[in-house]
């Protein structure tokens, strides 16, 4: 009951959210924020990255050291599921090529801006694609309230496991 109930209160949220700036700002999706390591576009709506990019001008610090420290010595990486690329421009430093990968098409939309709007455009390419065990279409669930949290739908979905 209790995951029921902040759910509902998420999706309420949500709409509230989209009201809102229907009223203020009619046909606004993005907001431009200077964060520490450069400009990006966040989603008005999104309640977890691009919240805290706007409230706090970093996402994560601790996951961009963790990612740093892995991939140390490395000249290229894959991201995989790399939403607005929050953390590939913060990490990008070292590398002499990134592939991002990005399956919802709202945020990849908005991680190609963010590649573009940051002059990644020679170390980072992008792609929208899903990475699956089969090479196969399909179905993907947006979360309303973390757009990072989206999921390809998976194949069974019996709720009494």
């Amino acid at each position: 009951m209790k995951t029921y109930l902040s759910f509902k209160a998420k999706t309420l949220r949500y709409k509230l959210k989209q009201v809102l700036l229907s009223v203020i700002a009619p046909g606004a999706k993005s907001v431009i924020v200077e964060t520490e390591f450069g400009l990006i576009s966040c989603d008005l709506l999104d309640g977890h990255v691009s919240r805290q990019l706007m409230k706090r001008g970093h996402y994560d610090p601790e996951e961009v050291a963790d990612s740093k420290e892995v991939s140390n010595g490395l000249d290229s990486t894959l991201i995989i599921g790399s939403h607005i690329a929050s953390l590939e421009i913060q990490s990008a430093d070292p590398f002499q090529s990134i592939l991002c990968l990005e399956t919802n098409p709202d945020t990849y939309r908005r991680l190609e801006y963010n590649v573009r709007l940051n002059r990644l455009g020679e170390i980072v390419s992008t792609g929208s694609a899903a990475v699956c065990e089969r090479n196969q279409p399909v179905s993907f669930f947006c979360s309303v309230d973390n757009f990072g949290g989206s999921k390809v739908k998976p194949a069974f979905q019996d709720i009494n496991m």
